[in-house]
């Protein structure tokens, strides 16, 4: 639908839907009869800051391992918040198990990469001469 308008998604989703009622003929409660809900878990990760989250290699190794064990199952969205420090992970499949220990492990890997404040190294002691 982004393809098409600038608008939010969720407003071109209800008109979308309201053309295909009329088309079909058929109220929206039987053509949601046929959607299966599955499983979805959300992480809201705090991090010291937002800048740079798209450049973390172990993220995107995180992301491509939880896409390969759910096996075209399902599906792992990963974004920064634009109002808060945070990058929100969202994994959604049929295994509930599957789907929260994926989300678990990618939330991790942020929070490892991107959570604290970074790590002031002490300077070297010089040796007095």
């Amino acid at each position: 639908l982004g393809d098409r308008h600038t608008t939010g998604d969720g407003l071109l989703t209800f008109l979308e839907a309201a053309v295909l009622v009329r088309q079909l003929g058929q109220p929206l409660s039987e053509l949601a009869a046929v959607v299966q809900e599955c499983p979805q878990v959300l992480i809201n990760v705090p991090v010291w800051r937002r800048r740079g989250w798209r450049t973390q290699a172990p993220l995107w190794e995180a992301v491509r391992a939880a896409e390969a064990t759910l096996d075209g199952d399902g599906r792992v969205l990963v974004r920064a918040s634009g109002t808060e420090r945070i990058i929100r992970v969202m994994v959604e499949g049929m295994d509930e198990a599957l789907v929260l220990k994926s989300a678990e492990r990618i939330a991790a890997v942020v929070a490892e990469t991107m959570g604290g404040p970074p790590v002031k190294q002490p300077l070297a002691e010089t040796a007095a001469v």
